[in-house]
């Protein structure tokens, strides 16, 4: 998938150099990141390196292999000594086993670290996306605007010429129109510097020439959302969840490292031969096992106790740590579906709004060209329909963040919750 994704990216950089637009839908947005993305790459890269580690747990059971060879002259007996060297010794305590498990839960923790740091860049590029099509239509609402300003200029200084108007109108209409220009340039100017941060957010070159196939209406279609029959999968809480087993088995580990006998093997086997007349090799070595016990964990003060206490201690951190995320969660959870609640009412009431500042803006301006309404009036029709238009923009771009944040928050796949 990766590698087809790469082509895509790749042919769409050559359409872009030949002039041609990449289309791009949210959910293709989405594919790009998840195969070019920095931090994408950077976690699949540790997680790869904690499974090696997991596969190789075991090879704390291996022993410890050194050999060795060297020569000695003797300046007075003007003679020399050969020797060589092969040693293997293995430790082994109790703790081997609680080793080998933490090796595995940190592989599992890995696997969640790696999950949430996808659906992160997922997040991103869905609410980056989103943003852009806000910013997109701002861009288009303000030319609209500039548009309307212009005509209205056009309008006023045609009556301004018939002795209609008085000459303040016309200088009104054009210090409308002039004041409204640095706002486009400004809108234009953030779009496009938004969109490069979102190219490099979904692993496109900044030559591509993009197009966002979406529409902020798309919150229209969301209904009332209930996530009280789903489970806490917070990335936080479950990160937390896994960290606690991993405090525990270290805790574990460290007691019994402590307060467990260690039990050596070793073989040593060293030649040896000297140049003088007749010498033979001599071979000598030996193997040995040993038992140890340290006592000194069982003694209250000393550093080993301390160890096994603080180990204890970094597994009621976590336990307070998850604790006070499970609640955050649910405090998060409530204020997600509060605000929801309230753009969807809320988008009601702004596409109301929309409908009667357009049926206003319309009456006004057939009234102004028929001269029973002033220029004022008609800018203010204008201002009100302007306010009307982003506003239902911005309450639909706040739902469509919110939903996307409790999605993130609850652990399901985006673009599910209210659809």
């Amino acid at each position: 998938m990766k590698r087809f994704l790469s082509a895509s990216a790749m042919l769409a950089l050559a359409a872009s150099i030949l002039g041609a637009q990449t289309a791009l839908t949210i959910d293709k947005a989405v594919e790009s990141a998840l195969a070019n993305n920095v931090s994408v790459e950077r976690a699949q890269i540790a997680y790869d390196s904690l499974g090696r580690k997991s596969g190789n747990a075991w090879n704390i059971l291996i022993p410890s292999l050194d050999a060795g060879a060297g020569v000695t002259h003797m300046t007075v007996a003007d003679s020399n000594s050969y020797y060589g060297s092969f040693s293997a010794t293995l430790g082994i305590t109790p703790a081997v086993i609680k080793s080998i498990e933490k090796a595995k839960l940190d592989y599992a923790a890995g696997a969640i670290t790696r999950e949430t740091a996808f659906r992160d860049v997922e997040l991103a590029v869905r609410k980056s996306f989103y943003g852009l099509l806000y910013e997109r239509d701002y861009v288009t609402l303000v030319e609209a605007n500039v548009a309307t300003a212009q005509k209205q200029y056009e309008q006023t200084l045609a009556r301004q010429r018939a002795g209609l108007v008085p000459e303040v109108d016309l200088l009104s209409a054009a210090v409308t129109l002039e004041n409204l220009k640095p706002t486009l340039e400004s809108a234009r100017t953030a779009f496009e510097n938004d969109q490069a941060s979102f190219k490099r957010l979904v692993g496109l070159d900044q030559t591509a020439a993009i197009t966002l196939e979406g529409s902020l209406e798309d919150a229209a279609g969301i209904s009332a959302i209930d996530v009280s029959a789903i489970g806490s999968s917070a990335p936080a809480v479950v990160k937390l969840e896994k960290s606690l087993e991993i405090a525990k088995v270290q805790r574990d580990a460290i007691a019994i490292g402590l307060r467990t006998p260690t039990f050596a093997l070793a073989y040593v086997y060293k030649p040896a031969k000297t140049d003088a007349a007749g010498s033979d090799w001599e071979n000598s070595g030996y193997i040995s096992a040993s038992a140890t016990f340290a006592l000194d964990s069982f003694i209250p003060v000393s550093q080993d106790a301390e160890t096994i206490r603080s180990a204890r201690d970094s597994v009621k951190d976590v336990e307070i740590q998850l604790a006070d995320a499970r609640v955050a969660d649910r405090l998060n959870r409530e204020s997600l579906l509060r605000s929801i609640a309230r753009s969807r009412a809320a988008i009601k009431a702004r596409t109301l709004g929309v409908t009667l500042a357009e049926r206003n803006y319309a009456l006004t301006e057939d009234a102004y060209r028929n001269g029973t309404k002033e220029l004022l009036s008609l800018q203010s029709a204008s201002d009100a329909l302007e306010s009307a238009r982003m506003s239902l923009k911005n309450e639909s771009y706040a739902l469509l963040g919110a939903v996307l944040d409790l999605e993130y928050a609850v652990g399901v796949p985006f673009g599910t919750l209210g659809r």
